[in-house]
């Protein structure tokens, strides 16, 4: 019994001491100390945190013109608008996100892609099958592909609205 109480001392003894000593909470005889798993000898100031981690973090997601940063979907947290999609210029100049080429101002082409399966037509017409390019009706129904609208029946406008 004298041998559990001497042992029992001892630890508050000790323990005493390294708070008077080390007032941090990191004992000499833990190199761990009270710092919950973090390990103080890395820096012991900022708890054991990497810097460049977190600046991997805040870098993660896309910037939204709105000064939304870190979005993560499709669409800017907030205020809506979608994710820039970036372009490549016939000029050449890659990863364009606006609505014309930052290099030479020439205007984001019209890709659409056509019901056969032909993806990325720019004309009229589509460059595998012939077909027209699909249209769009004032009421609101995308992707007509014939002189009438195929959900109010109005025909198509002669400049393809």
């Amino acid at each position: 019994m004298a041998n559990i109480l001497n042992k029992l001392t001892s630890g508050v003894i000790n323990t005493a001491i390294n708070k008077a000593t080390h007032p941090m909470g990191h004992s000499m005889g833990n190199p761990m100390g009270n710092s919950m798993g973090r390990n103080p000898i890395v820096n012991p100031i900022g708890g054991g945190q990497n810097k460049n981690a977190n600046a991997a973090q805040a870098s993660v997601g896309w910037d939204c013109s709105c000064g939304n940063k870190g979005n993560t979907g499709k669409f800017c947290a907030g205020c809506g608008k979608p994710q820039p999609v970036p372009w490549d210029c016939p000029c050449g100049h890659k990863g364009n996100t606006g609505k014309f080429c930052a290099d030479c101002g020439k205007p984001k082409p019209d890709f659409w892609d056509c019901p056969c399966g032909y993806k990325g037509n720019t004309g009229k017409f589509c460059a595998e099958c012939g077909k027209s390019k699909p249209w769009d009706c004032s009421c609101g129904y995308k992707g007509n592909n014939s002189k009438f609208c195929a959900e109010c029946g109005k025909p198509k406008a002669e400049d393809g609205a």
